[in-house]
């Protein structure tokens, strides 16, 4: 007789697949493999336990040991179901202790495992785990589930280059800037057949805020599917110290998991022989933007450009161009995908061929304003200028009416996603609205005919107005490229910017025209948004030129040297304040040692050579003197006893210095004698090595261009920087106008370690104590000048938040005049002006005043504190030591070359 079961139990519903999971976890423990299921709304009854059975997919027999489970089930209580409220699954959990002892108490990977559920409604106290129990209750069982797979896989890592080393993972200091990331997914065990499926990369700040999220990519299809690379971008967080990069990947078996990077950012590397000039300007009529770059010196790396605009509130920089260079730059590229009425700014940056980035150079804002419509794809474009109409515009969006029974009103599906615009358009098709032959030229569509159609134009008097051919020509070949299914960019000042389809395109001849020129008609869908370089340039709409990697340091084609010129003076210095072994040399005892201070620690294998001047002018200040000429000869006269007249008549007043030049005399020195007016200029063309003063006594002020070659050394850049400590500092002193405080104290923490250097690069802030009414000039980072301050009455200049500064000096007080019968109570700002006579002698001044302001030798100066120094009339600036304190703190950067 047959037997019926029946049960208001319904087997667990499962996937045909469950997510791949590791074998093992962090610390090696074997996992245990989770299986996820729904329940059946229409079960009736209360189920007490899940029977599992886990079939080995390389034997096709039960993989559960029969020593716990000799039915080949494994009964897991219904108490210890649980849930995930995150997808609305419950789950269990198959240890791996129940696996059989010939696979080690582990999953093993590289198979699949079969397992099917059921659900079990017995309520009683005598269950028990035997085969008996399986065939007597068997009327309390659900039917078994469908089979789900399960793949378990050796541990997955992620490794990335210079991130991760044998020790375990380090925290990467970077600059800002973009950085090629490359590595891959590794497995514990080489065998293993999983790969990687897909990752993204998040960055995270020290908040926890995801500041930046990559588009996905796949990786299914590449040659080398575990392979990670990526270029990340770290220009758009100034204001950031320490950022979290987590790597999130997929395996082909969906497993998901992922890996935290801490990224330690630094300043830009600072170049500088990379100062580039930056300009833009617009040519509204074809919606284009020119940017010129200029950098004198020579460079050696990738040069990048990126653009930036107000749609991302300058916060996002997309690469526009790169190029390698290995030379000065004189460049010139144009930028046809700017919108018009958005701010554009563009940027500028090196990557050294050590991958590291220069600080960034930025434009001034750009605002295009063209009216017409202009359709772009690559680098030829045509402008949509007569009779241009848009006779329709239709948002696009995927909505259904959807009538029920017994409703009385309708019900609305949609595709909230979609939404995208429609228009009809039509204009008329002229050459001469390629004015500039940015869509084609005559020469490009006649080619080897072109000289034939210009003569037989010359020879029929044909006019550009009666051309047939050439507007047949260009009506054809737009036609074509208007219609060949390539997305192109759409921009104009009415409609905006986005990428477009062209289809439904037709043409009708104008009649009043002799069929000369044609109107043409057409459906315009947009397809997606038009600002985004990168989307434009993945579509083939932009004709961006870009390097597919850094240049990198392989021994190739290197420049030897740089030539390099830089402006200089000499401001007011007597000979003897410059003097040497040399007496009075100025090249080598004065200019030449203070270049070389620049070259120290490492930069000692990148030292000057071949140093002169050129265009050099001198002017002397103090008083000439007596010089004779007698037989060629120039001789000083320094006492004159009874001379005769003839004598008198060889007497000159005036200079004397020397050069040393290749361009000079035979044995390389010339003499130059300057009259009394203290002025002389150097020809330009003569190369001067030296420059040499006979008279102690002269003060000099002397303007020139240095010209030197610096051997152009790879080794000698950073491959890595660090933040080393963070230190806190006091300066105290007096301080002279010719003292670069940042020098002063930036040298006592710049160190170099066989191939480590640390360096302060700026102040993070400082607190100036000084006198009142200091005059204190400060260079911010970044800035090419000094901005200029007087302190105030409480001599306290606080610039501790949200200050950078490279560098600061001081240049005297700012004086206040007052009355003269203030004179004997003066503060120490205030001084008053002696006008009742100039003096040609500071030893003419028998009793000086203090806070007395002197004309002398039509010069001012001030006589304070038994010293007299140079007073500047116009400004009331007077050109005295400062006694003050300068607290500051800042980043210590270890560089690594």
């Amino acid at each position: 007789m047959a037997v019926t079961i029946t049960s208001g139990l319904y087997p667990p519903i499962v996937d045909t697949f469950q997510n791949a999971f590791p074998t093992v976890d962090a610390n090696g423990n074997a996992n245990s493999a989770k299986v996820y299921f729904s329940l059946s709304p229409y079960n009736s009854q209360v189920y007490y336990r899940i029977h599992v059975t886990v079939t080995s997919q390389s034997t096709n027999t039960s993989a559960l040991a029969t020593n716990r489970n000799p039915a080949g089930i494994l009964s897991i209580n219904a108490n210890n179901v649980k849930k995930d409220d995150d997808i609305g699954l419950y789950y269990i959990e198959i240890p791996a202790q129940e696996l059989r002892d010939n696979d080690n108490g582990k999953w093993q990977y590289n198979q699949f495992y079969k397992v099917q559920l059921r659900l079990d409604s017995y309520g009683g106290n005598d269950f028990e785990n035997t085969a008996a129990y399986y065939l007597d209750k068997l009327n309390y069982f659900s039917e078994w589930s469908t089979v789900t797979l399960l793949r378990p896989i050796s541990k997955p890592t992620v490794i990335l280059r210079g991130f991760d080393s044998e020790n375990g993972q380090i925290a990467a200091n970077y600059n800002r800037g973009i950085i090629p990331i490359s590595g891959f997914l590794s497995f514990d065990n080489a065998d293993e057949t999983e790969t990687l499926k897909s990752y993204t990369y998040k960055l995270i700040d020290e908040e926890d805020n995801v500041v930046f999220t990559s588009d996905t990519v796949y990786t299914t299809n590449s040659v080398n599917p575990n392979a990670i690379s990526f270029d990340l971008d770290l220009n758009s967080y100034l204001d950031i110290i320490k950022l979290k990069m987590r790597i999130d990947f997929i395996t082909k078996n969906l497993y998901e998991s992922y890996k935290d990077y801490d990224i330690n950012l630094v300043e830009y590397q600072v170049d500088e022989k990379f100062s580039p000039e930056i300009t833009v300007t617009l040519d509204n009529d074809n919606g284009i933007v020119n940017i010129h770059i200029y950098n004198k010196q020579s460079v050696y790396g990738t040069l990048r450009i990126y653009r930036s605009s107000n749609v991302t509130n300058f916060k996002e920089f997309e690469e526009l161009y790169s190029t390698y260079v290995t030379s000065n730059i004189n460049l010139d590229i144009e930028d046809n995908t700017v919108g018009s009425g958005i701010w554009y700014k563009y940027s500028v940056q090196l990557q050294n061929v050590k991958g590291v980035m220069s600080n960034p150079y930025y434009s001034e804002e750009i605002f295009p304003d063209f009216y017409d419509a202009i359709i772009t794809r690559g680098k030829r474009q045509i402008k949509l200028r007569y009779n241009y109409n848009i006779s329709s515009m239709k948002p696009v969006v995927n909505r259904q009416k959807l009538d029920t029974l017994g409703g009385k009103y309708p019900r609305f599906a949609e595709n909230a996603a979609m939404n995208y615009k429609q228009f009809s358009i039509s204009g008329l098709i002229s050459t001469q609205a390629d004015n500039a032959n940015l869509f084609l030229t005559p020469e490009e569509y006649f080619d080897n005919e072109y000289d034939s159609y210009l003569n037989y134009n010359d020879d029929n008097a044909v006019i550009p107005s009666y051309d047939y051919f050439w507007e047949r020509g260009f009506r054809e070949s737009l036609i074509k490229w208007l219609n060949d299914g390539e997305p192109k960019l759409y921009r104009s000042k009415t409609e905006g910017i986005f990428c477009i389809m062209l289809t439904d395109i037709s043409l009708t001849p104008n009649a009043t025209l002799s069929r000369r020129l044609w109107d043409f008609s057409a459906t315009m869908y947009e397809i997606a948004e038009g600002d985004s370089l990168n989307d434009l340039y993945s579509s083939g709409i932009a004709d961006l030129t870009r390097v597919t990697a850094p240049m990198l340091d392989s021994g190739g084609n290197v420049p030897t040297y740089d030539t390099i010129e830089i402006p200089g003076q000499i401001l007011s210095k007597s000979v003897s304040e410059i003097d040497g072994a040399n007496k009075g040399d100025i090249v080598a005892n004065y200019i030449i040692p203070k270049l070389k201070e620049k070259f120290k620690g490492i930069n000692e294998k990148t030292l000057p050579k071949n140093i002169y001047l050129k265009n050099v002018k001198i002017y002397f200040e103090s008083q000439p003197h007596m010089y004779s000429f007698s037989g060629g000869q120039l001789t000083e006269v320094t006492s004159l006893n009874s001379p005769t007249q003839d004598y008198l008549n060889t007497i000159q007043m005036g200079y004397k210095f020397e050069i040393n030049s290749p361009e000079g005399s035979v044995n390389g020195n010339t003499i130059f004698f300057v009259n009394k007016k203290g002025y002389y200029q150097i020809p330009s063309k003569i190369k001067v090595n030296s420059l040499y003063f006979p008279n102690d006594s002269d003060i000099v002020t002397i303007e020139y261009i240095l010209s030197y070659e610096a051997s152009l050394n790879t080794s000698t850049l950073p491959s890595t920087t660090s933040i080393d400590r963070t230190i806190i500092g006091q300066e105290n002193g007096d301080f002279t106008s010719d003292d670069s405080i940042g020098d002063i104290i930036k040298n006592k923490y710049n160190v170099v370690l066989d191939n480590v250097e640390q360096q302060m690069q700026y102040w993070k802030g400082i607190s100036i104590d000084a006198e009142p009414f200091t005059v204190i000039n400060i260079k911010y980072h970044n800035s090419d000048d000094y901005s200029q301050y007087v302190i105030g009455f409480t001599g306290i200049l606080n610039l501790l938040k949200d200050f950078e500064i490279d560098n600061l000096y001081f240049s005297g007080k700012k004086m206040h005049k007052v009355d003269y019968s203030r004179q004997r109570f003066c503060e120490r700002w205030e001084y008053v002006l002696n006008t009742s006579k100039a003096y040609d002698e500071d030893s003419d001044i028998k009793k000086p005043l203090q806070n007395v302001v002197y004309n002398v030798n039509d010069k001012y100066e001030i006589f304070l504190d038994g010293y007299f120094y140079d007073f500047d009339i116009d400004t009331e600036i007077a050109d005295i030591p400062i006694n003050g304190s300068i607290n500051y703190y800042a980043n210590i950067i270890s560089k690594e070359y």
